[in-house]
């Protein structure tokens, strides 16, 4: 239960990052994720504050700059990279909410690797290294 608990708590965070990011559209897909292991109040919530600002945009965000001015541009990856990135996002999500977190984890090294300028894949692989650490260190303690 405090797994899950977890678990939770830390696919909330992504979605709440990517509503603070202008991403509706993936913090919603997340939010799904959290619906399908329970209930929890706080995403209903966010998902009440997505649908409100869905509402009061009247034109689209400005797209969003990954690079400083002036820094060097890199080769951007193909089309099929980019898509099969995303797909391993979205798989590293469902991997972590099954709690195979080392899985998922393995999946977004995978991803970058396709697709290094993605900055969903780099925020969640810290996120999810984070709590792989939390892991480890609260297994030793019981361990002791």
């Amino acid at each position: 239960r405090l797994q899950l608990q977890a678990t939770i708590g830390t696919l909330y965070e992504l979605a709440d990052k990517a509503y603070e990011a202008d991403d509706y559209r993936r913090a919603l897909r997340i939010l799904d994720e959290i619906d399908k292991a329970g209930a929890y109040q706080p995403a209903a919530n966010l998902r009440v504050r997505i649908e409100a600002d869905r509402r009061r945009a009247s034109a689209p965000p400005p797209p969003r700059r990954s690079e400083e001015p002036g820094a060097p541009v890199k080769a951007a990856p193909s089309a099929g990279a980019i898509a099969r990135a995303e797909q391993l996002y979205w798989q590293a999500l469902r991997e972590y909410k099954d709690n195979k977190l080392e899985v998922a984890i393995q999946d977004l090294h995978e991803g970058l690797k396709l697709d290094p300028n993605n900055e969903n894949l780099r925020s969640t692989l810290d996120i999810l290294e984070k709590a792989y650490r939390q892991r480890r260190e609260s297994q030793r303690g019981e361990a002791k």
